[in-house]
């Protein structure tokens, strides 16, 4: 909403000045711990901001989410998906514990997460730089041509992959 900011002279009170109205515009801090590893769940956490670096306690907003990640797993996309704060969040709420994981899948260091008010999309944010490294080895993907006779063999190749399907 619409702040002043008001200055008082220390030394002659009677000097004041009040600024402009200054739009205030509510924003949503997103946050993700550092670095993940591609194809394993994580948590996030979004908070409501009242644009003056408090947490807005009263936000019951419904948000979405995007990634720069084009191949990660997301648990509210919009327009078919969106979580509803609820009293009980007082603006703040972390996403997670298996039934709404976010997942990345493309490896880097310059991936971010956004959170997006579904009914006001001025009200977003943004989460730092998030680094992906590779999973963990979950299985192995094996190729082969097919021999060009019945008399001579065919080569198999084994590669190494984890949880998002990325090659080790």
């Amino acid at each position: 909403g619409n702040q002043t900011i008001t200055a008082t002279d220390t030394a002659t009170p009677t000097i004041t000045g009040t600024s402009a109205l200054i739009n205030v515009t509510p924003i949503f801090h997103v946050t993700v711990a550092s670095p993940q590893y591609a194809g394993e769940g994580f948590d996030v956490t979004v908070t409501a901001g009242d644009g003056t670096g408090k947490t807005d306690t009263n936000y019951l907003g419904s948000i979405a989410f995007t990634s720069t990640d084009p191949n990660a797993t997301l648990p509210y996309v919009a327009p078919t998906n969106s979580y509803q704060f609820v009293v009980a969040d007082a603006g703040s709420h972390t996403f997670g514990n298996n039934n709404d994981q976010f997942k990345l899948a493309n490896l880097g260091i310059f991936t971010t997460i956004t959170a997006t008010d579904t009914v006001v999309p001025v009200i977003t944010g943004t989460s730092a730089f998030i680094t992906v490294y590779p999973g963990a080895l979950d299985h192995f993907l094996v190729t082969s041509k097919p021999a060009s006779s019945q008399w001579t063999g065919s080569p198999i190749t084994f590669t190494a992959a984890g949880l998002a399907g990325a090659a080790k």
